[in-house]
């Protein structure tokens, strides 16, 4: 029976290609869509699932309140750690991490055992400080050696690739021993190799030393390892709770002990640190206490969701009009199936494995449309995701293609299987089946809600991203590239600029502090003399010589540019920052005295317009730009033509200039248009996501108006003959076809507008400066839908109307 259902299943594919290709096709885009995001979520809700006890497992982090102005960290002291194991119960791990990134980043040298050379291989990533207990926390495989090794101070543990790195061909057991040194003078011995991680994780340190390593510097330096006053993110702590112990309990202790060793800290309401414990599940998906590394955004994963559930959901409701559309050709069959005995069931059963067939079909077209999809939704995908055929991903399409079946293919078999014979053999093809009609223009008008959903809200999100590109931010952006000088090098700095402003292709170069525009707050405070300390402003902070304000292109709209001075250094502030100290009118406060944060006096020069300092979704802070240089350097480019190379070669020459300046140093710039673009990252994966969301809905509802447009033609051909017969012109047919499908689309319309408005108007709330959004914007995206429509409906409706009346009335 079943080998008879399947060859009546081939034959009816085979007799229908056309609505056949359709259905596979609208199907295979929700199919594939579903598949990849199967595959990201997948990836992303995996990181770190293989930690032992992970439910007992958190960072710690803490929320600060300063002036005002609100911060997340997951810095920690360097005594915390051990002051948490010593004096709170109920801890039973305490791990500390202090990673060597940014100013703390270390060169490697490998000395060689035969003839004492030493190879320098530069800053490497990777490396951190820690415990023995990092390997308890996440557990490594050991090549050679154990985790006891890191007890002592200057011993090194090195992962597999680390170790082929270093000591190419070299076998591990004969690495044990060998010497690593870092900046020329920390000398360590490995004492133990371990297996790289294959699993997704945060925790992607491949060099460890003993954290009694940096114990031991910091008393050799001079320095005190136990300063509560140093923050720093490259320094972090992991607990794991004993498993009656209450997070928020530790968390309020952790708390109090550093208010008890802090000296400012909490102790009015204008300075407040507050400790939380962060889960280990929480760690790879809030961007808060991301602290540089790379966090998944679970919005954006849900949106991802909810575009991959619309799709399969415009795919089904495809499938079915599709499939009542044709019922009208497959009611004859029906009825005499029935006449020689077929059963209800077995009808039934008969479409479900066509269904299924088709569906099948369709999984195997996405299959080869999923790397196509990878590259779409690249933005929300890690480089290590790919179309891996593996057993969940097997079981998973598997399971899909079964579920969507059922889903697309339950209610057309029971309206064709309720096919009554005698009317049928009557020659009423549409009998049994006008109770549907009613159902398909409601799955209809979804479907073209759902598609004028996404077009308003794709039209709004690329609006607002447009905006924040490309108004006047109030500094140049374009063709500017900053880059970090090594720390402590200043004496050497005069020259290396000199030599920078000589080069053909350089415009200007500054030195100071970070760009006008960056990331984070990076926050002082000021106040004008005699002003309580309590009643300082906290502001934003920059510094720069003389060519910094006319690099950027910063207006001045009072005063005149910040010099290099000795004795009381000039400022220019913003207008903000002069109005919130008090000035009316912001030019009055040139010439004044102001006092910093370790009582530096510093006279205001200059005052700049406004301009922003991180995205649009922040309001403009107040700010001080101080007369002074820094290890930031700021390189101008000049215009080259389009296409042109003249940029590629002026940053090569200023990258050799670097490196023969600073021969042990890494050169790493950014453009500072890209970091301006990189504020708004996640809007424009969001744009991205939704154009291409918006095009694959309207496609597959167009499918699907067609379908409904096609079942209609075929119901009403006699009637569409009897009126050319009686004189219709081709016009009043075609209006006759398309006026109940234009109302559908118009239906949709309405009810889709406030829907896309609340959910957009939202979404704009997490902004301070927005673009404008009209009546306009919505009437300009129904009209786009609408005409959509038109063009899909012209392919039938113009046919139908042009069709030879002696066709249809031929049997009456």
């Amino acid at each position: 029976m079943l080998r008879n259902y399947f060859i009546t299943a081939l034959r009816s594919l085979r007799r229908n290609t056309v609505f056949s290709i359709i259905h596979v096709l609208s199907l295979a885009i929700g199919l594939s869509a579903a598949l990849v995001i199967f595959l990201i979520a997948r990836h992303e809700f995996s990181y770190d699932r293989f930690l032992p006890e992970g439910d007992r497992l958190y960072r710690v982090a803490f929320d600060n309140q300063f002036n005002g102005h609100t911060g997340h960290m997951t810095a920690v002291p360097l005594p915390l750690p051990t002051a948490v194991q010593q004096q709170i119960p109920g801890v039973e791990l305490v791990v500390p991490v202090l990673a060597c990134a940014g100013d703390m980043a270390l060169r490697v040298s490998i000395p060689s055992v035969h003839t004492g050379a030493v190879t320098t291989t530069g800053t490497q990533p990777g490396i951190i400080y820690t415990t023995a207990d990092y390997f308890t926390l996440v557990p490594f495989e050991w090549l050679a050696g154990s985790a006891t090794v890191l007890r002592q101070p200057y011993t090194t543990v090195l992962t597999e690739s680390r170790a082929k790195l270093y000591f190419p061909g070299v076998p591990f057991a004969d690495i044990l021993g060998r010497e690593v040194i870092y900046n020329d003078s920390i000398q360590t011995s490995i004492a133990g190799i371990v297996k790289d991680l294959q699993k997704h994780t945060d925790f992607t340190a491949v060099e460890f030393i003993s954290y009694k390593t940096l114990s031991q510097m910091i008393q050799r330096e001079d320095r005190r390892l136990d300063s509560w006053n140093n923050w720093s993110e490259n320094s972090k702590a992991y607990l794991r709770l004993h498993a009656a112990h209450d997070p928020v309990t530790v968390a309020r202790q952790i708390t109090d002990l550093v208010t008890q060793h802090n000296e400012g800290a909490n102790r009015t309401s204008n300075y407040t640190i507050t400790a939380r414990l962060q889960p280990l599940a929480d760690i790879h998906f809030n961007p808060i206490y991301a602290g540089g590394q790379r966090t998944a955004s679970r919005p954006a994963l849900y949106a991802l969701l909810g575009v991959a559930g619309f799709l399969l959901l415009l795919g089904c409701v495809n499938f079915i009009n599709l499939s009542t559309a044709q019922a009208a050709r497959r009611t004859k069959e029906i009825g005499i199936r029935k006449t020689i005995g077929g059963q209800r069931g077995q009808i039934v059963r008969q479409f479900l494995l066509e269904t299924l067939s088709i569906t099948t079909l369709a999984m195997i077209v996405s299959l080869v449309l999923a790397p196509f999809l990878l590259r779409v939704f690249a933005d929300f995908i890690p480089v290590s995701v790919g179309l891996f055929i593996n057993v969940p991903t097997v079981v998973y399409a598997a399971g899909l293609t079964l579920v969507v079946s059922i889903l697309a293919g339950f209610y057309p078999a029971l309206v064709l299987s309720g096919v009554r014979p005698a009317q049928v053999l009557r020659g009423r093809l549409g009998a049994g089946m006008t109770h549907t009609t009613r159902l398909r223009k409601v799955l209809t008008v979804s479907q073209f809600m759902i598609s004028q959903f996404f077009i308003i809200a794709a039209v709004v999100v690329s609006r607002q991203v447009d905006f924040s590109l490309h108004q006047d931010l109030g500094y140049r952006q374009e063709a500017i590239l900053n880059f970090e000088l090594p720390p402590g090098v200043r004496a050497n700095q005069t020259g290396f600029i000199n030599s920078l402003q000589a080069m053909a292709g350089v415009e200007r170069v500054s030195s100071g502090f970070i760009p006008p525009a960056f990331g984070r707050s990076l926050l002082t405070q000021v106040s004008r003399p005699g002003a309580r300390k309590d009643d300082m402003l906290s502001v934003q902070l920059r510094f720069g010589d003389a060519n910094y304000i006319p690099l950027y292109g910063i207006q001045l709209i009072a005063g005149q540019n910040i010099r290099e001075v000795q004795g009381m250094a000039e400022v220019a502030i913003n207008e903000t920052c002069a109005r919130a100290l008090g000035y009316a009118e912001v030019e009055h406060a040139i010439g004044q005295e102001l006092i910093m944060v370790g009582d530096t006096h510093v006279v205001v020069v200059g005052i700049m317009k406004d301009f922003y300092q991180r995205s649009t979704h922040r309001r403009i802070d107040p700010m001080v730009l101080k007369g002074e240089r820094g290890d930031y350097i700021h390189v101008a480019l000049r215009a080259q033509q389009p296409g042109g190379t003249a940029w590629p070669e002026t940053i090569r020459q200023i990258e050799a200039g670097f490196h023969a300046q600073y021969p042990q140093a890494d050169f790493s710039f950014t453009f500072f248009d890209e970091s301006i673009a990189s504020f708004y990252q996640e809007e424009l994966q969001t744009a991205r996501m939704l154009t291409w969301a918006t095009g694959l809905s309207i496609l597959i509802s167009c499918m699907g108006l067609l379908g409904l447009v096609i079942y209609t033609a075929e119901i009403r051909r006699k009637e569409i003959g009897i009126r050319k017969v009686l004189g219709a012109s081709i016009t009043s047919l075609i209006a006759s076809l398309s006026r109940e499908f234009v109302l559908l689309v118009l239906l949709a319309f309405i009810l889709a507008v406030p829907i896309a408005w609340y959910a957009t108007d939202r979404w704009l709330e997490s902004f301070q400066y927005k673009a404008p959004v009209h009546v306009g914007m919505f009437l300009a995206s129904g009209a786009f839908l609408l005409a959509v429509a038109m063009v899909t409906l012209s392919f039938q409706t113009i046919r139908a109307a042009h069709g030879n009346p002696v066709d249809s009335l031929r049997s009456e």
